[in-house]
């Protein structure tokens, strides 16, 4: 079960969780996720074709489409699942509540059209799967979204001081991924 408390209240999304998860498992055609690793290298690969030409043809119309977005992002998880074995473990994890949080966060970059700033394989294989750029010069760009779990607490702490509390800093909490959305 996920649960969390924000402002006296207990939001508990293991539903919605559960939801994605079992529509990843259906864009993949399989029950279970160890089931992928039964799976032939060429069967693999058909379904690699058939979820990279959903991305492309669906990729121009994400930009301000949130549920074209969330359909793509989908798309690309699905895609990492089927070459990254630690990404197929940590799907298996039913506590972590993060387990998507790659996930919406190429869903945020592709309905702000905007860049991602990152380390993490896995999201740097979901954008390139999806063309999101990354910046080449920092935080220059004022469309970037990044994911740190430290690797950008430095860049993370100027953002927070000059963005003044105008909300333009995520943070979910000490020692969990931060979301950077500078949108303009």
């Amino acid at each position: 079960m996920v649960k969390w408390e924000s402002a006296g209240k207990v939001w508990d999304d293991s539903a919605d969780v559960g939801c994605d998860k079992h529509k990843i498992l259906d864009l993949l055609a399989v029950k279970a996720i160890g089931e992928l690793e039964q799976e032939t290298f060429e069967t693999r690969k058909a379904k690699h074709a058939l979820l990279h030409g959903k991305i492309c043809s669906e990729l121009q119309n994400c930009c301000k489409d949130f549920i074209k977005s969330i359909e793509v992002a989908r798309y690309a998880y699905a895609d990492l699942l089927l070459h990254k074995r630690g990404a197929r473990n940590l799907f298996f994890d039913k506590d972590n509540r993060h387990i998507l949080g790659d996930m919406q966060l190429i869903q945020n970059a592709l309905f702000w059209r905007a860049k991602i700033l990152s380390d993490d394989k896995h999201v740097r294989y979901m954008a390139n799967a999806c063309r999101i750029k990354f910046p080449t010069r920092g935080l220059g760009n004022k469309d970037c979204l990044g994911r740190s779990n430290g690797e950008f607490s430095e860049i993370l702490s100027k953002v927070a001081r000059a963005g003044g509390g105008n909300g333009s800093l995520l943070h979910h909490g000490r020692n969990l991924p931060t979301l950077l959305a500078r949108i303009r």
